[in-house]
């Protein structure tokens, strides 16, 4: 195989670190946008939030897998199957908008158990956001696929002054602090819009939004069940616990804001180029990931426990007084989860779906049975992180048997063609 012209090489390594520019702005950017609302929230409005969040991130994680990696992987076909990939992943989204919109706001209110009086506006406009927020992320997988990442950078970077404004800015009335972190949205989703000028391929709705037998399929069920049980665990948690306790731990999950977001990262623009390596790049390159992805959590994780009280109140506000208790555990559970993204990645390439799915199943179960034992014996708030933990380590028990399993079975083959599973 001949080596790549210096040319194509060097614009391949400034693509590869606009992406990582880009990936590290959408980290400050969703950061920034929970801890505006965490400073200026009491605890209980910014758990009812919280709760709406949640369901956000269960509908960006499922899009993400569902309609957001077949525009990923559609990258090794050319731009024309990128550009369809695009066209048709609008198409469906814009279909789903208003029922996603709806199951936001209609489980956050049910969660949250607000009464027909209670103040509903954090649940409903953030369910508004919910699928603006989708057309803009699944945009940003068009950019890296397509080779642009500097339009994915500029996009969010109009959200993240957008965010920063309001940041700096005083206190503002609910209505106006939601509504300019929606504005803020729109402002970045319209970039996209200028540039790609997208057109909505109607007949292939069917096709984006029917679930088959494949990768995505089996990548986006351990998505949904990750967010199913936050969202079960919230549901527990909250007539035990309090809103308080879902806010302390929506704002320690925001803390690791960066480390989320290393995580999709292997997904958005590491998977890409893991499938197209054979055997013995593909497996020093899985070496470098999992260290590189284990130090930047270590690393992140010692600024946040040495960070001073007042800054966590400066940061998160009233929320940080229950964050402050819980943020120990939750740095065990982040070193475990990203030890399980990179052995995940593994499998993914190599289209172990099956795999993935008993994994993320099991690890479910686990952290369902240990946070109903905690309501049940009335153990202390942590074990709801506590449970969390478990799980994570559950999670990386199985994923590390799978790998070893299919090692010696000799399965580890790239058959790159799985994951292009329509």
């Amino acid at each position: 195989m001949s080596a790549a012209p210096p040319g194509r090489r060097a614009s391949r390594s400034v693509d590869l670190l606009a992406a990582v520019a880009d990936q590290g702005l959408s980290s400050g950017t969703n950061l920034l946008a929970v801890l505006v609302l965490a400073r200026q929230l009491d605890i209980e409005s910014f758990g009812v939030f919280s709760v709406a969040y949640l369901l956000l991130t269960l509908f960006l994680g499922a899009a993400r897998s569902f309609i957001g990696l077949p525009i990923s992987l559609s990258s090794a076909l050319g731009k024309e199957a990128s550009r369809k990939a695009f066209n048709a992943a609008w198409a469906g989204l814009l279909v789903s908008a208003l029922p996603v919109a709806v199951v936001v706001a209609g489980i956050s209110w049910v969660i949250s158990g607000l009464g027909p009086m209670d103040d509903f506006l954090p649940i409903l406009l953030v369910s508004l956001a919910t699928p603006l927020i989708l057309l803009q992320d699944m945009s940003r997988y068009f950019a890296l696929a397509t080779g642009r990442p500097v339009t994915a950078l500029l996009a969010d970077f109009v959200w993240l002054a957008g965010i920063v404004l309001l940041f700096l800015t005083p206190a503002l009335p609910q209505a106006a602090l939601f509504g300019a972190w929606v504005g803020a949205v729109v402002a970045s989703l319209l970039v996209f819009i200028v540039t790609f000028r997208p057109a909505p391929a109607w007949r292939e709705v069917g096709s984006v939004l029917r679930p088959q037998r494949g990768l995505r399929e089996s990548v986006t069920l351990t998505v949904v069940l990750s967010n199913a049980t936050s969202l079960g665990t919230n549901a527990l948690a909250t007539p035990a616990y309090g809103l308080g306790l879902i806010g302390g731990l929506r704002g320690s999950s925001t803390l690791f804001g960066p480390v989320n977001t290393l995580i999709t990262f292997l997904d958005f623009a590491v998977l890409p180029r893991i499938v197209a390596l054979d055997r013995r790049r593909r497996r020093r390159m899985m070496i470098i990931t999992m260290v590189s992805t284990v130090v930047c959590t270590a690393m992140w994780i010692t600024a946040m426990l040495t960070m001073p009280d007042a800054w966590g109140y400066w940061i998160l506000g009233e929320t940080w007084s229950m964050t402050r208790d819980i943020i120990q555990i939750t740095s065990v559970e982040y070193v475990f989860l990203a030890v399980a993204a990179v052995l995940a990645l593994i499998l993914k390439a190599d289209g172990a779906a099956r795999e993935l799915l008993l994994s993320k199943v099991a690890s479910s179960a686990v952290i369902v049975l240990a946070v109903v034992i905690g309501t049940q014996t009335d153990a202390s708030p942590s074990s709801v992180p506590l449970a969390l933990v478990c799980g994570a380590v559950g999670s990386c028990a199985l994923l590390s048997f799978s790998i070893v399993r299919r090692s010696i079975k000799g399965e580890f083959n790239a058959h790159t063609q799985h994951l292009h599973h329509d």
